[in-house]
């Protein structure tokens, strides 16, 4: 299934997917988004998606974490729509915050920011017992430096940017199945 994103709004509060080639209204979906501080978006669709990771059946939670507004964005809304709860944060510091107060299943961090960056955030996350367990995904337009500024020793995963955002969906979910199997949870995935 291939999903149109409209917005009718740049900052816009509600989002209008259509599914397919389907341009009527009957076929669309809206998804109501509240704006967070830092123009951050959180929310849930409007609809479940059986993405069942977390105890109890609640939706995977994945944090965002980018400087730059229109890609956390893109990616909040993109992750919505595939069923995954969203929260962002615009730097490595707000990102450490987030964890530690909403303990994420996954997190996928922007290498390059200012102030803090990816990788000084991630080995702080490991630092912190409350957190170190929590997967990260860097996402990086200059690996060679991410390795050299000590990516790999972060425990992370990473992935080169800009990338299809299918192709992230598809290594978060890998990455969401392999902390299930470690943790017992697998069936028979594991």
């Amino acid at each position: 299934m291939r999903l149109y994103f409209v917005w009718f709004r740049s900052r816009g509060r509600m989002l209008d997917v259509d599914h397919g080639n389907c341009r009527s209204s009957a076929c669309s979906e809206g998804i109501a988004l509240s704006a967070g501080d830092e123009g951050e978006y959180t929310g849930k669709p409007g609809h479940d998606r059986q993405h069942t990771h977390r105890a109890g059946g609640a939706a995977s939670l994945i944090l965002i974490v980018e400087d730059a507004a229109d890609t956390r964005d893109a990616f909040a809304i993109y992750f919505m729509v595939q069923g995954f709860n969203v929260e962002t944060a615009h730097d490595g510091i707000a990102a450490i915050d987030a964890a530690r107060r909403l303990r994420p299943d996954v997190i996928v961090m922007d290498v390059a920011m200012p102030g803090l960056d990816g990788i000084g955030a991630t080995q702080e996350l490991r630092r912190d017992p409350s957190t170190a367990d929590i997967p990260v995904v860097l996402l990086t337009a200059y690996p060679i430096r991410a390795i050299r500024a000590g990516a790999l020793e972060s425990g992370a995963s990473f992935m080169m940017k800009p990338c299809r955002l299918e192709d992230l969906e598809e290594h978060i979910r890998g990455v969401l199945d392999a902390r299930r199997c470690r943790h017992g949870g697998g069936g028979a995935a594991c």
